[in-house]
């Protein structure tokens, strides 16, 4: 199954407390396939801007329900390349 890679600034505009409701369809269309995906730079860039605990404990738990793709090694330099 291919997962899509959620960006964190695709997180950070669907947590908003008024975010764009595309964003909100695309995100919930993907969780709900199965195909939504998260990295770890993705989650330290979304989870360090959290500055409220509770807030943050749930993002976390919802951040650890998602698969997490491996992009160390040679997938960083790949990414790089495709930019």
């Amino acid at each position: 199954m291919p997962f899509r890679l959620i960006d964190s600034s695709v997180w950070i505009a669907y947590l908003r407390p008024k975010p764009d409701p595309r964003i909100v369809e695309a995100v919930r269309r993907a969780l709900a396939a199965g195909e939504a995906a998260i990295a770890a730079p993705i989650v330290i860039e979304v989870l360090s801007g959290i500055r409220d605990s509770r807030e943050y404990v749930a993002r976390e738990a919802d951040f650890r329900a998602i698969p997490r793709l491996d992009t160390g090694g040679e997938a960083s330099y790949i990414a790089a390349r495709i930019g």
